[in-house]
């Protein structure tokens, strides 16, 4: 049984936690924190894949766990990732796994938040090739939602919906 006292504490700290402004929550408010000079993110990423062509014969939807980097350079966003995804194997074949390491840059759209990019990277364990990937998203306050496309030149490919974090280090 919990004790009223272990638990009032921890209920004030979320409290104030979550009505402080996002500068005291250590989390970006938009896009344009990103992209201004300097500055410096560091989040948990997930998605949901979608294998399309060859790929999606042989595996079913998956998932990606990861964690981006980003760095502002004014007009310019940089950004890292490295990540993990699996997916589901389909007609009795095995499941599939995958480490990326991407890096690339996305510059913001001027409607509300709006921004495209695209990363370059490589992909190993089960897939192993290199693939550039366009992306686009929206960034809403500290959450960057956005959709990709895997496939330009590998073999794996797959369109995924995922959402970062974004806690501003510097």
């Amino acid at each position: 049984m919990r004790r009223p006292g272990s638990v009032l504490p921890a209920a004030l700290a979320a409290i104030l936690v979550s009505t402080a402004p996002l500068d005291a929550q250590l989390l970006t408010s938009g896009e344009g924190p990103l992209r201004s000079s300097g500055a410096l993110t560091l989040g948990p990423v997930v998605s949901i894949n979608f294998p399309v062509g060859d790929f999606g014969d042989v595996v079913g939807t998956g998932f990606t766990v990861g964690a981006q980097v980003t760095y502002g350079l004014g007009a310019v966003t940089l950004l890292g990732e490295m990540n993990s995804s699996g997916f589901t194997g389909k007609n009795n074949l095995g499941s599939r796994g995958t480490l990326a390491f991407n890096a690339g840059a996305r510059i913001g759209i001027p409607l509300a938040g709006l921004y495209a990019g695209g990363v370059a990277g490589y992909w190993n364990r089960d897939v192993d090739e290199f693939d550039l990937v366009p992306l686009v998203g929206l960034q809403l306050g500290p959450l960057d939602l956005n959709a990709r496309y895997k496939g330009l030149f590998g073999d794996a490919d797959w369109f995924a919906v995922g959402v970062a974090v974004h806690f501003r280090l510097k």
